[in-house]
């Protein structure tokens, strides 16, 4: 028996997801490249910063990113959310030479995301 002063936060972090869950959640595929980037940073030697904001992800919704460097090779890349909320990166790999892969999956509510890729001229 647990004592009276027990408090129980039954299910504020689940391990895994009702079968439910998993049928309300969205799937999306968005790409972008460096022409839809903010202005780029030139961090020298022949290596640049770009970055993506204001971009949403909505609630229950798993998206892959394709970071695309057009005619720069990718190094790495990564994202930010806002709110305290979990999110989950499921995957973040290099695709190709031009391409990043990064899949987002958000089971909270809507909210911002910022992607951020560095890439190398050739």
């Amino acid at each position: 028996m647990y004592s009276t002063n027990y408090y129980s936060h039954q299910n504020q972090y689940p391990n895994s997801y009702s079968p439910q869950d998993q049928e309300n959640r969205v799937a999306r595929r968005v790409e972008l490249g460096r022409g839809s980037s903010e202005p780029y940073e030139d961090l020298g030697h022949g290596f640049f910063s770009f970055k993506w904001i204001n971009r949403k992800i909505g609630t229950n919704e798993t998206v892959t990113y394709f970071l695309n460097s057009e005619g720069m090779n990718v190094i790495s890349a990564g994202y930010a959310i806002a709110g305290e909320e979990r999110a989950f990166a499921l995957e973040s790999y290099p695709r190709s030479k031009e391409q990043w892969v990064i899949t987002v999956m958000n089971p909270s509510a809507q909210r911002d995301i910022q992607l951020f890729l560095i890439a190398k001229l050739k």
